[in-house]
């Protein structure tokens, strides 16, 4: 039978589990400035400036979209005084 009293002991992170979520950024945004540059000798340096344009449309997405999350549905928070208050 499960007790409810325990917890589960949690494993410790393991390097790899540290260093790929740091080191993938760092590749995508080496790889994106090289891919920018190649964008520019294919297409000109006018179209650079809509790709640029492109990529933050498409990094503001995660942003909106977390922001519409918290804000916009109601959430029930502690006061100082412990007392429970919803925000709509």
């Amino acid at each position: 039978m499960h007790d409810p009293n325990t917890q589960p002991i949690q494993k410790r992170a393991t390097p790899l589990h540290v260093a790929v979520p740091t080191i993938i950024p760092l590749f995508v945004a080496f790889y994106s400035i090289q891919g920018t540059m190649l964008f520019d000798e294919h297409y000109g340096f006018n179209a650079v400036a809509r790709l640029l344009v492109g990529w933050c449309a498409v990094r503001l997405i995660p942003w909106w979209l977390s922001a519409m999350v918290n804000f916009s549905l109601p959430s029930m928070f502690l006061d100082a005084q412990g007392n429970a208050s919803i925000v709509i």
